[in-house]
């Protein structure tokens, strides 16, 4: 599919990648739902935003992430529509293991050092968290972690945080 900026507003439809000749005119965010005749995501009329549901899984120990109805793709962060196709998501609980994929150092002035870590799940997305466990030098690209939830002073609810699944030498 062809990505299209939102202010773009044609007249008669737009012929997709596909071949699909698309009816109608863009109508923001839905615009590609509207187009094709669908309705809005099931997500978009719901009472509970994606972020609440995000928190309330949190409270309870697990890590929840979505996948697209349509592509199967998992989607983090947490959102009201896919993301490539506008349709619905659907919650499922990570396992919590992943791979470091990137790992930086912030030093501070006057402060602890600590790590801002890029951390690829097994089910398939990719987070922003941190290691601990470890000193934040000690994390490296490839390293094996999962996932806890730790209340962290001034969050009202726990926040992802990973720990190494073997120890580091």
């Amino acid at each position: 599919m062809r990505k299209i900026r939102s202010s773009f507003r044609p007249e008669s439809g737009v012929t997709l990648d596909n071949g699909q000749q698309t009816q109608g005119r863009f109508f923001g965010r839905y615009a590609l739902v509207a187009m094709n005749g669908a309705s809005l995501p099931t997500a978009a009329r719901l009472d509970e935003s994606p972020y609440a549901t995000f928190v309330r899984h949190c409270k309870d120990g697990e890590l929840p992430y979505q996948v697209c109805t349509v592509t199967g793709k998992p989607v983090f962060y947490p959102r009201v529509a896919g993301p490539e196709t506008g349709s619905d998501l659907e919650w499922r609980i990570s396992g919590g293991r992943g791979t470091v994929y990137a790992s930086t150092v912030v030093f501070r002035d006057g402060q602890a050092s600590h790590n801002v870590a890029l951390i690829d799940l097994d089910e398939g997305f990719r987070m922003m968290s941190r290691v601990d466990g470890v000193p934040p030098l000690a994390v490296q690209i490839g390293m094996r972690v999962k996932v806890r939830m730790l209340q962290i002073d001034g969050h009202a609810a726990p926040l992802p945080v990973f720990f190494p699944l073997e120890e580091v030498r």
